[in-house]
């Protein structure tokens, strides 16, 4: 980064599957737009989606960093300064190489958490198919994973007794991010 060069807001989201990385994103997303904040939200899932040739043990981590990168690019040539990232990581090498992807990346990571009955729920209404066993099999593993690890950010609940906006507005809070003034409706 050259002196004087701004950074790159960026608020990562990660959680075990069902916990409500994607719902919270998207929300973070409709709060931005109504204090007028220009933002990129970026599934990262959504960018690596498909099965390739050669076998990945890392749900195609290496591509959707490549196409984070690009897609990026894109959206800062449009005027965007601040990205909303969503998708499950495995270790703390995952945070530095998302960083990486997005230059002068300024990085806080929010890791998601819900019981493992809610997030059980919340993929068997989202994933009606054949992905649901899987994801649902996995999911207390990889949360157990991410409790392991050292990251960089704050942990947030995310049970059926919270409204997605309530917290939305509180990681929008805890990052210091902007948000709307109380009392202010849109």
């Amino acid at each position: 980064m050259n002196p004087g060069e701004e950074r790159i807001p960026t608020l990562f989201i990660t959680g075990a599957p069902g916990n409500g990385k994607t719902a919270l994103a998207r929300e973070l997303s409709e709060i931005l737009w109504r204090v007028r904040e220009p933002h990129a939200v970026i599934d990262l899932d959504e960018l690596a989606r498909g099965v390739l040739a050669e076998r990945s043990l890392d749900f195609n981590l290496t591509l959707a960093l490549e196409n984070l990168a690009a897609v990026w690019a894109n959206f800062y040539r449009h005027g965007v300064r601040r990205a909303v990232l969503a998708r499950v990581i495995l270790s703390e090498s995952d945070v530095t190489r998302l960083a990486a992807a997005i230059p002068s990346c300024d990085m806080t990571v929010c890791r998601v958490v819900a019981d493992d009955v809610v997030a059980n729920r919340r993929i068997r209404e989202r994933d009606p198919g054949l992905g649901a066993d899987f994801l649902a099999a996995v999911g207390p593993e990889i949360s157990d994973q991410l409790g392991e690890l050292d990251l960089p950010g704050f942990t947030v609940q995310n049970n059926a007794s919270t409204s997605i906006t309530d917290l939305a507005l509180e990681v929008l809070e805890r990052a210091n991010w902007p948000r709307p003034h109380r009392g202010e409706n849109d």
